[in-house]
């Protein structure tokens, strides 16, 4: 009896949105639409090259992070190997 107090019955359905359901065609085109890619553009140049103050932080950042995590073998392969738990 206690069981049954606490449970709800839920009806559930699966509704789709027309513009997803596939039956409707909203567009003419059957391709895809393509971007336009201009690698030569300076936004495009900058963002390849990246920030040079961003790529020093990064490059420090991780050869800190390694420093750091030089020592610590505990729960590694090499820690196992060496009998360190």
């Amino acid at each position: 009896d206690e069981e049954t107090e606490g449970r709800v019955h839920l009806m559930l359905r699966d509704i789709k949105p027309p513009f997803l359901d596939g039956k409707t065609v909203l567009t003419k085109k059957q391709d895809a639409v393509m971007t336009v890619r201009d690698p030569t553009s300076d936004l495009a140049q900058i963002a390849r090259k990246g920030c040079a103050s961003i790529r020093a932080y990064r490059e420090k950042r991780d050869l800190l992070k390694s420093r750091d995590k030089f020592w610590e073998v505990e729960g590694s392969k090499i820690g196992g190997l060496m009998g360190v738990k």
